[in-house]
């Protein structure tokens, strides 16, 4: 299974109203409605830089001891915090391209037959990532068909 959620450290750590530090914990990868869905939040359209505070808060799933992250809790994020936190997003993802692109080379290194799901929908190149999606990792059910053709597609010769 294709790892989403990831571990960090913020450079500075939230501080909270006890004056504890919190630094440490894990954020999910942002989904194609978690990007979309801030857009419709009046702090977003009064202020589009706002929006990566929605974000953040909607990716990140643990910080610390800290029982609920909200978008006060990433407003009072450090700026470096801030950077280093959309900076871990741009990673996380580039993690799982890499790791896909090593699977199709020694897949296709060893001879090993691969149906390359991620390769077949192409999102890049699709007018809306929904149509297929719910998030990056769910197909929706009117895609099913389209996903057992491609499998059929790759296997037909072997039944």
């Amino acid at each position: 299974m294709q790892q989403t959620e990831f571990p960090f450290t913020l450079p500075f750590g939230y501080v909270d109203a006890d004056g504890k530090t919190h630094r440490e914990g894990s954020m999910r990868l942002a989904t194609a409605y978690d990007e979309i869905a801030p857009l419709r939040d009046p702090r977003v359209q009064a202020n589009p830089g706002y929006l990566v505070i929605i974000l953040l808060s909607r990716v990140m799933t643990r910080l610390g001891e800290v029982e609920h992250i909200n978008p006060k809790l990433v407003e009072e994020l450090f700026a470096g915090d801030l950077a280093y936190s959309v900076e871990a997003q741009r990673r996380m993802l580039a993690h799982i391209t890499e790791r896909n692109a090593i699977m199709r080379e020694v897949a296709q290194a060893g001879g090993v037959r691969l149906v390359d799901l991620a390769a077949a929908f192409d999102t890049a190149a699709a007018a809306d990532f929904r149509e297929d999606f719910h998030d990056m990792l769910h197909l929706r059910p009117r895609a099913y068909p389209k996903a057992a053709a491609i499998v059929f597609h790759g296997i037909k010769d072997l039944l």
